[in-house]
């Protein structure tokens, strides 16, 4: 069923073939923003542009805004969201990386909240976007016992 709504996806919507050298020229730091529902990614995310004039996207904003646009590329993703089915990396990456260069000339670097959900997407945004300069894991504590709760993402790579 994935492999069919991949397939959907890649044929509904030719890919542009994006000119990352902007994006790459800029030098601007990448940060992946990760952890579970509610541990506060937003509210921090927020803090951080308002001081430090940093951009952030949400991968599940851009899905959603994508769908909503009405464009070919939205109703092959909303076909697969309604179905329940994963998203194909290539259609998030592109979704990233046309944000980002939409946003390189007024930012002072990324914060990019939601993303990756595994150490492969991490590679693959490394490999075709840009190195991530940083990964910020956010936790919270578990209700009742004071101890933190693990983050879905706890298995991502340590950066030093």
């Amino acid at each position: 069923m994935f492999r069919m709504a991949f397939l959907h996806v890649l044929a509904a919507v030719e890919r542009k073939q994006l000119d990352l050298a902007p994006l790459r020229d800029a030098k601007l730091p990448v940060i992946f923003v990760l952890g579970g529902p509610g541990c506060g990614k937003g509210t921090q995310c927020e803090k951080i542009v308002k001081q430090y004039g940093f951009t952030h996207l949400s991968s599940g904003d851009l899905l959603r805004d994508e769908v909503s646009s009405g464009s070919e590329r939205g109703k092959a993703l909303n076909a697969i969201m309604e179905k329940g089915d994963l998203v194909p990396l290539e259609v998030v990456l592109d979704l990233l990386a046309e944000a980002m260069l939409k946003r390189v000339s007024t930012s002072k670097g990324f914060l990019i909240d939601g993303y990756p959900r595994e150490q492969a997407q991490g590679v693959q945004f490394e490999q075709n976007i840009l190195p991530c300069t940083k990964v910020f894991i956010l936790r919270s504590p578990r209700r009742g016992d004071g101890t933190a709760s693990p983050a879905p993402c706890q298995d991502l790579w340590a950066r030093g």
